[in-house]
């Protein structure tokens, strides 16, 4: 079975994670991510956050065009965190 994952992004975090109610069904993977460290101190603490809030979706279906566009993002070179 081939997945699709998609990455999303928002400001205002209660809307992203009302996302996480519609995508739990059969073949739908939501995960919450929250705030992103944009910067660490010599020990790995975050000293500042990517503004806005993260999420991950893997689908087994390809999203219809139109559908979440206001929350997608471009794969991130570097993702903070993705499906096994």
């Amino acid at each position: 079975m081939d997945f699709y994952d998609y990455f999303l992004h928002s400001i205002d975090e209660a809307e992203l994670k009302t996302l996480a109610d519609d995508f739990a069904n059969p073949g739908e993977a939501f995960d919450y991510i929250g705030k992103i460290p944009e910067t660490y101190d010599a020990d790995g603490v975050p000293l500042t956050y990517q503004p806005g809030y993260f999420a991950n979706l893997r689908l087994a279906r390809e999203l219809e065009p139109g559908e979440l566009s206001t929350y997608l993002i471009a794969p991130p070179e570097t993702p903070f965190r993705v499906f096994a």
